[in-house]
């Protein structure tokens, strides 16, 4: 609990383990040593569930009703043009299907829809079936590189995604599909490292990950109107937000910090 600084849940046994998912009942984990599997904790027991062993890449999984869904990147290494999306009954951990989507590195519910970002992002109904697509802008042809899509965030009805124009970050409406904005929080990207960033009460924190980037250099953007706001003298790897709270995580770094802020004031109100 951010809040509190207090230990929720203390889940031990899992090599490699990550969160992928929570709600009132469950929690959803990823145990990525190979074969990677899939977790399924149950709060109120407090007890491990089956787990569910696969031999290609787990990139999500989730609960809805009485059915786990799992995604599933088909290349090992690569974001691949195919993937799989896998739906389970969560009693008995049987496979009810299997079904083919866009190779991919991330899966998200979203009400009563998946998203799923690969090379591309697409938006899937609950039995797997394609609803739509993200248009994804095309890259700039003066870079001699590119980036994959993402990270990926959600926020009140938007969808923020890293772009393939590196150092972007592309803000959609998840109803219409459309790309709202542009944000160039790194205008001078250099390829040998990447972004992360999270959202907050419609402010976007960004941060540069890697060994060579900038320092102090962790600018917070207006998600509404895409306007630089400030820039904290923060340098971290991994970025998150809570109410009145920042997150950040240095690599082969230890402990946590939080930074407790006031919106209005980084806003100039």
């Amino acid at each position: 609990n951010v809040q509190t600084r207090q230990v929720n849940y203390r889940v031990e046994g899992l090599r490699d383990g990550r969160y992928l998912f929570s709600d009132n009942n469950y929690v959803v984990l990823l145990q990525s040593a190979w074969p990677n599997s899939v977790v399924v904790f149950d709060r109120k027991a407090k007890k491990f569930l089956k787990k569910i062993k696969l031999n290609q890449k787990i990139t999500g999984a989730f609960i809805r009703g009485q059915k786990l869904y799992v995604t599933q990147n088909n290349d090992e290494y690569h974001i691949g043009h195919d993937g799989t999306g896998l739906i389970y009954d969560l009693d008995t951990m049987k496979l009810l299907s299997t079904n083919q989507i866009i190779g991919n590195n991330t899966s998200f519910l979203n009400g009563e829809t998946i998203i799923v970002v690969g090379y591309q992002a697409k938006i899937y109904g609950m039995g797997f079936e394609e609803v739509g697509t993200f248009t994804i802008p095309p890259g700039n042809p003066e870079r001699s590189f590119g980036c994959e899509i993402g990270p990926v965030r959600f926020f009140q009805g938007k969808l923020a995604m890293g772009a393939p124009n590196c150092g972007d970050i592309l803000i959609y409406d998840i109803a219409s599909r459309s790309l709202e904005r542009i944000i160039p929080a790194f205008p001078s990207f250099d390829p040998g490292y990447n972004i992360d960033f999270n959202i907050s009460d419609g402010l976007l924190f960004a941060t540069q990950t890697g060994h060579n980037r900038k320092t102090d250099n962790t600018p917070i953007f207006d998600l509404k109107t895409g306007k630089k706001l400030a820039i904290l003298p923060i340098t971290t790897s991994f970025i998150a937000a809570d109410k009145d709270m920042l997150i950040t995580l240095e690599y082969k770094s230890n402990p946590i910090i939080l930074y407790a802020y006031q919106k209005d004031q980084l806003i100039g109100e």
